[in-house]
């Protein structure tokens, strides 16, 4: 059974009396349509029907869409689109974002239809305007300024709150035999997970290279945890690109490319030199400061279960990070993080001894399965695959960088 991801996140439109522009349609949606030539700042203002309550946290999102005719005219000083949120008609208290600010993390606009999320931290905010006037916004107005000598048509659709999809990260570290039996009860639950393998442990008592190949052509990941599993911190400069290339190379060699590009650190060690050490292999650090979304926020590392829901690119979440946490404990942050959007990070080191049973975590992941929301491996979201390159929140990590 595979679990149907990329369900619709919870989506409402704002609704509201404009002034400025002209009513028109595109497609068969009714949009407003703001046109600029030759450098002159054409806006179109929205009087909100009721003051807009932004709920932050429930509704972490807003979402723009809206269609360019040829966004290579847009003005670039300021990405040619600005949004404003207002407590009046004169703007005077306002939030503003545009693609050229430094707190904005817009895809590069195209021509045809955009959907592009924002979140509150990618507003200026001007005239006084604080948090706690999301609250309280009654117009919304657009913003469009063309280059010089150019005339740019945008037609605009509407501004929407969101409540994005919660998601689940299934992380294994290490290389425990008990990893093929983690493995295959995520599989019966229409799961996958992200495995952080130390390459020398492979074989023997510990798992096998074979069952590691099998479980990453049906998409689990299969990244790196070193090759012996020693301290970075314990080492040379040149014994840890050493542990980290050996490692690196062995995953490469047994095909598992697609996940070969994470990486973790031995009990979750973090700092500039284990940075320096991952950087020219151009690998994700899992446990890097700030984490791959520019966070912050270090991950867990304890057994046996190890949960804490973080922002990886969400807002409005609530930290957990804890090593004595219950089935009970961790089905309920799944459940809490589900209505409020957030992304969960979830590590276990051995399934099946006293401390985590199989049918604890098969329990665990049966409520993960019946929950709402996306369980992803590392692949799936640092490529983008659940919202799409246009449409996510972090964009595409792999091609933006760091924020």
């Amino acid at each position: 059974m595979q679990r149907v991801q990329s369900r619709t996140a919870a989506v409402t439109p704002t609704s509201g009396t404009w002034t400025g522009g002209t009513a028109s349609t595109m497609d068969g949606i009714t949009t407003r349509l703001i046109t600029s030539t030759n450098e002159s700042a054409t806006n179109a203002t929205m009087a909100l029907t009721v003051p807009w309550n932004w709920n932050t946290s429930a509704q972490p999102y807003l979402e723009l869409k809206f269609w360019v005719d040829n966004p290579t005219n847009l003005y670039a000083g300021s990405g040619g689109i600005i949004l404003y949120a207002a407590l009046d008609a004169g703007m005077a208290k306002s939030a503003s974002a545009y693609p050229a600010s430094s707190l904005c993390s817009w895809q590069p606009i195209k021509t045809g239809w955009n959907t592009i999320r924002l979140d509150r931290r990618e507003f200026s905010l001007v005239g006084g305007f604080v948090d706690g006037d999301w609250s309280a916004v009654t117009h919304l107005r657009v913003n469009v300024r063309s280059k010089l000598g150019t005339t740019v048509n945008v037609h605009f659709a509407n501004v929407s709150t969101v409540l994005p999809r919660g998601i689940v990260l299934l992380v294994h570290d290490d290389a425990d035999a008990s990893m093929a039996t983690a493995w295959e009860i995520e599989r019966a639950n229409g799961l996958k997970s992200s495995n952080f393998i130390t390459t020398h442990w492979v074989g023997a008592d510990k798992i096998s290279w074979n069952a590691i190949e099998r479980y990453y052509r049906m998409g689990f990941d299969m990244g790196s945890h070193t090759d012996h599993h020693t301290l970075l911190s314990t080492q040379t400069a040149t014994d840890k690109a050493l542990s980290v290339a050996t490692a690196a190379g062995d995953l490469v060699s047994h095909g598992l490319l697609r996940s070969a590009r994470f990486f973790a650190a031995p009990q979750g060690e973090a700092d500039a030199n284990i940075t320096a050490a991952v950087s020219p292999f151009h690998m994700i650090n899992r446990n890097a400061v700030p984490s791959p979304t520019g966070e912050g926020s270090k991950y867990p590392v304890s057994d046996q279960y190890v949960a804490q829901s973080k922002a990886w690119g969400r807002v409005g979440y609530v930290s957990y990070s804890v090593t004595d946490a219950t089935l009970e404990d961790v089905k309920g942050y799944v459940t809490a993080m589900a209505a409020k959007g957030q992304l969960m990070c979830i590590l276990t080191h051995i399934v099946g001894d006293t401390n985590l049973s199989t049918d604890t975590y098969n329990e665990l992941c049966a409520h993960i399965a019946a929950s709402d929301v996306d369980c992803l491996t590392f692949s799936e979201y640092f490529d983008g695959i659940t919202y799409g390159s246009n449409n996510s929140p972090i964009g595409n990590p792999l091609v933006k960088g760091v924020r």
